[in-house]
């Protein structure tokens, strides 16, 4: 048993021994017969043209034949045939002699990128068959990219709010930038309308070829939901296509603070003409002179309209006043909203009890009123309803809401077709 572990242990130092041999043999060859090193620059602008210089110097007795250097320029290094690899047979490297060799190329990538050439240069020392190899690297930074790239983008938006806003390129490099996209992160709680031009999936954009001193930019219109956080992160990438990947040059982001200022919406609104604003079903036709005549009646379709974009509300209520010479004709609509709706003769006040609300639902009811002015209202506007308020509780924290919309004159501000006049005759 003991001459067996002997033998084992003897194998094992054999075995090392090999290996040390021809790793130190290999190491002798490679680090201190060849002196390899790059030369080129530390720091760079994207898309300037750099040049590495491989210097070689054969420092031992043997001369090195038949060698060969591989030089590999960092990924995506922008050459006119794309190629990042080359190839190429050098003379033979007698004791003493050194040499180089140069390469140019365009370093891409975005502001921070470390960029990582690489040369290698594999030879077979005079009266030996193996062939040995140096190898040795470079590494540049990108410390700037003459890109702007910029959001125009107000600093709050109120959730339930459309904004327009839009993202800004331009290139002060020195060399055509082909295959360009802009990109754009999806953003949670922003829902996009139109964009120009006009994306496939709004989230990137094929540019056209970018020179020095052009840019562009790109329109977007979407609306903030309620399920937006209280912040917003807009990111935008400007890049290039490269063999089917994408790389970044230029990257910029914004961040948009989400305000929510009313629980609800509340419009008051009243026209004479239906078509276009007022629904097709509604069955209303008024009558009388427009602009209102002295002693004659004319009559009025009023909307009342109630949006809930946040958490739900309930026990809501609409309250308004009627003024003198003007009343409420027996029309409601939808008929549903007849069992909801009251009008008090005595103070004149009409109230519309709407109830319940979820969040992203709306609410609306229309009635007729008619006016028949008196003479002390010739040459004037008059009110045909005064200020309305809708009353309610927030569900989410059982706080009280208020909300008014203004009073709505002869001049009829909603209704296009009939607006601007209104003054009494």
């Amino acid at each position: 048993m003991n001459k067996k572990i002997v033998f084992i242990l003897l194998l094992i130092v054999v075995i090392i021994g090999f290996v040390s041999f021809f790793y130190y043999r290999d190491k002798i060859f490679t680090e201190e017969i060849l002196r390899l090193e790059i030369l080129s620059e530390d720091s760079v602008k994207m898309g300037e043209e750099i040049e590495y210089t491989v210097k070689y110097k054969n420092n031992g007795n043997f001369v090195l034949e038949e060698p060969k250097i591989i030089f590999e320029l960092p990924e995506n290094s922008l050459t006119e045939d794309s190629k990042i690899r080359f190839v190429e047979d050098l003379k033979d490297i007698y004791p003493g002699n050194e040499d180089f060799v140069k390469f140019r190329t365009r370093l891409l990538g975005k502001e921070g990128d470390l960029k990582v050439a690489r040369a290698t240069i594999s030879y077979k020392p005079r009266n030996l068959s193996a062939r040995y190899e140096s190898e040795t690297t470079f590494t540049s930074k990108i410390d700037s990219v003459n890109i702007t790239l910029s959001f125009d983008l107000p600093l709050k938006i109120e959730k339930g709010e459309e904004v327009n806003y839009s993202i800004n390129y331009f290139s002060n490099i020195d060399y055509p930038l082909e295959n360009l996209s802009l990109k754009i992160d999806q953003i949670n709680g922003f829902d996009f309308k139109s964009t120009d031009p006009i994306s496939f999936d709004n989230l990137e954009w094929k540019l056209e070829s970018l020179k020095k001193g052009q840019g562009g930019r790109i329109k977007i219109r979407g609306l903030v939901t309620n399920r937006a956080d209280s912040y917003l992160n807009f990111v935008s990438k400007l890049g290039v296509w490269q063999n089917g990947e994408f790389i970044v040059i230029k990257e910029t982001d914004q961040n948009v603070e989400t305000i929510q200022t009313a629980k609800i919406e509340f419009a008051q609104k009243v026209y004479y003409g239906a078509k276009g604003v007022l629904p097709n079903d509604l069955g209303l036709e008024n009558s009388g002179p427009i602009p209102p005549k002295v002693g004659e009646p004319t009559t009025y379709a009023v909307k009342w309209l109630i949006k809930n974009y946040f958490s739900e509300v309930r026990n809501l209520k609409v309250k308004a006043i009627l003024p003198q010479n003007v009343s409420l004709r027996d029309y409601i609509f939808p008929d549903y909203q007849a069992a909801n709706f009251s009008f008090d003769s005595e103070s004149r006040e009409i109230v519309w009890l709407a109830h319940n609300l979820l969040p992203d639902n709306s609410t609306e009811i229309y009635f007729q009123v008619a006016i028949i002015p008196d003479s002390s209202q010739r040459g004037r506007l008059v009110n045909l309803i005064n200020q309305a308020v809708v009353f309610g509780e927030d569900i989410s924290n059982g706080s009280l809401i208020q909300i008014s919309a203004p009073a709505i004159n002869t001049s009829l501000p909603d209704d296009e077709a009939n607006s601007g006049g209104g003054v009494v005759q």
